[in-house]
C-alpha cells in the first residue's frame, strides 16, 4: 500500500498545486481593480461601436448620394423621353388637322375672288403711282 499511498500523495499534492495557480488567476481583484477593468473595457466596446456607427453612417451617405445620383439620371431620361412623345404627338395633329382642312376645303365650294376696285391692286392698296402727293 505504500506505493498506492505514494501515488495518492503525489495526485494530491499536484492538484493543490494547480488548485492554487487557479485560485491565483481567476480570485477576484481589489474593487478599485475591477471598476477600472470594467471602465476600460466599457471605453473600448464604446469606442468600436462610435467607429462602427460612423462606417455605417458614411456608408448610408454614399448609398443615399447614388440612389439621388440615380434618381436625377432616370428623371432626366424620363423628361427627355416626355418632351420627344409630346413633339411626336404634336406633329400628327399637326398632319392631321392639314388633312382635315383639305378635305374641308375640298367639301366647300369655291368662291370667286372679290372685285377689285378701280385704281387698287388685288390687296386692295393704292398703288405708288396714283398716290396723291401731299
Amino acid at each position: 500500500m505504500s506505493e498506492r499511498g505514494g501515488e495518492f500523495l503525489a495526485g494530491f499534492v499536484l492538484g493543490a498545486v494547480v488548485g492554487a495557480a487557479v485560485g491565483v488567476l481567476l480570485a477576484p481583484r481589489p474593487g478599485g481593480e475591477t471598476r477600472a477593468q470594467v471602465r476600460a473595457r466599457v471605453e473600448a466596446a464604446r469606442a468600436r461601436a462610435r467607429e462602427r456607427a460612423e462606417a455605417m453612417s458614411q456608408r448610408a451617405r454614399e448609398q443615399a448620394g447614388e440612389v439621388g445620383r440615380r434618381t436625377r439620371e432616370r428623371v432626366g431620361e424620363v423628361a427627355h423621353r416626355a418632351r420627344e412623345a409630346a413633339e411626336e404627338v404634336r406633329e400628327r395633329v399637326r398632319e392631321r388637322a392639314g388633312e382635315l382642312r383639305e378635305r374641308v376645303e375640298g367639301l366647300l365650294p369655291r368662291q370667286a375672288p372679290a372685285p377689285v376696285p378701280p385704281g387698287r391692286d388685288e390687296a386692295g392698296s393704292v398703288p405708288l403711282s396714283q398716290e396723291p402727293d401731299g
